[in-house]
């Protein structure tokens, strides 16, 4: 059986030791998320297991269907899509759009990276041409292109097409074509963990170039539309990657799963209180998704964190370079919410200065979120804190000004920056310096 070997104190070469004399084969380290990959069987599992400063864990599947949990009715059938939405349609209805557009030129992510973790990328379709800059396949395809049909939708809401037409969030950001999935959307978490320790690898190469924060070599979002069971393990091999990308600078979003309405199947590594979780909203009418996986996680955390429009959505397909297919779920909705951290990171370079966001300016961006009318304003299983409003987001740069607030608008106009900016605190801590 297949196990990940993680350091709790144990330098990774005496960890390596111990697999190799425990009977250890197919070794595979990866020192910057400290876990050795190997194969055991059951006595050499039981003697590396004794040993102190490490752990042992079992390898788990990995899917775009985020998992099937046990012992849980599924829901009913779901209905034909009948009624669809386009990209454009979306963000105008949650105010995305006219965040852009009171820009000038239009705020559309330049200047940020996201990485596409998913099952490739059709890099040629008309919306993504020019938009992928690097490629790497984990996978066991032959090849780094989107057989799966699910990475270039991924892709495409997050950041195909351009301002002015039907587009995702962010149509000025540079993409990463990580491919983990395989042509049948499923991995292990070796897979997932090994393409992470790249990542990390591959910033660190573009610090030690000199490269800026804004180079599109330098990856500050990782979007992971996709998933296993979570099993309340704080010590699982996907969880601990996770957290070591956001310690390099890094903010994970990750889809909180499609195994709703059931409570307690949020999905890893969107369990991991360190990743954005992310859930599915319909538009009409406006509510969570049948489907949206709830909270709280096995170890009790309030999840998912935040939610978007994701449900009988038009995005890019894979068959073609103009092809375009009718998709829903948390897959979906997660890239929205990387678009939007896309668009925040873009903001200190358009203001012609450097904010350092105060703590609570997290509070902000928690502020902004809608939910439908009736449902607690807190922080709850269903919708987390609600789905950002690009339309109360504007109102941190255009406050209303009447006759009394005239005196105090100068200072509006320096504070709402900083204030926006705490989004950038929110998902890319230690972005700004």
């Amino acid at each position: 059986m297949r196990y990940s070997v993680i350091s709790k104190g144990l330098d990774l070469s005496k960890i390596r030791d111990y697999v190799q004399r425990y009977g250890g084969r197919n070794i595979r380290v990866a020192p910057l998320v400290k876990q050795i990959f190997c194969d055991l069987d059951t006595e050499g599992y039981l003697k590396l297991k004794s040993v102190n400063g490490l752990v042992v864990k079992t390898i788990e599947r990995v899917s775009t269907d985020q998992g099937v949990i046990p012992a849980i009715e599924p829901p009913t059938p779901r209905p034909p899509e009948e009624v669809y939405y386009t990209a454009s349609q979306l963000l105008a209805e949650c105010r995305f759009y006219d965040l852009r557009a009171m820009f000038s030129p239009p705020l559309i992510g330049t200047g940020s990276t996201v990485v596409i973790l998913d099952s490739g990328i059709r890099k040629t379709h008309e919306s993504l041409v020019g938009k992928v800059v690097y490629e790497k396949n984990f996978s066991t395809s032959p090849t780094v292109d989107d057989v799966f049909c699910h990475g270039t939708g991924v892709a495409y809401m997050t950041a195909g097409g351009t301002h002015g037409s039907d587009a995702g969030v962010a149509p000025g950001a540079s993409l990463w074509n990580i491919k983990v999935l395989g042509d049948t959307g499923e991995c292990s978490e070796e897979v997932v963990v090994l393409a992470l320790e790249h990542i990390i690898e591959k910033r660190q190469e573009a610090l030690e170039q000199g490269l800026t924060s804004h180079d599109p070599m330098m990856p500050s979002i990782i979007n992971m539309s996709l998933g296993s069971l979570d099993t309340g393990d704080s010590d699982s091999p996907m969880r601990l990657a996770c957290q070591e990308c956001l310690k390099h600078g890094m903010a994970v979003i990750a889809a909180a799963g499609n195994n709703g309405p059931a409570f307690t199947t949020i999905t890893s590594p969107a369990c991991d209180p360190m990743v954005v979780a992310v859930g599915a909203l319909t538009v009409s009418p406006f509510t969570i998704w049948e489907y949206s996986s709830r909270g709280p996680t096995k170890e009790g955390l309030t999840k998912p964190d935040f939610c978007c429009y994701g449900v009988s959505v038009m995005v890019a397909g894979a068959g073609s370079d103009n092809e375009y297919l009718i998709k829903s779920g948390t897959s979906f909705s997660t890239p929205i919410i990387g678009g939007l951290a896309a668009l925040a990171i873009e903001l200190p370079s358009r203001l012609g200065e450097e904010f350092m966001p105060e703590p609570n300016c997290i509070q902000m961006v928690v502020d902004s979120c809608m939910k439908p009318y009736g449902v607690i304003l807190e922080q709850d299983f269903a919708y987390g804190w609600g789905m950002p409003w690009g339309e109360d987001l504007i109102l941190f740069f255009q406050p209303p000004v009447t006759p009394i607030e005239e005196a105090i608008s100068p200072i509006m106009e320096m504070v709402a920056p900083i204030l926006l900016l705490g989004m950038v605190g929110m998902f890319v801590p230690g972005m700004i310096k």
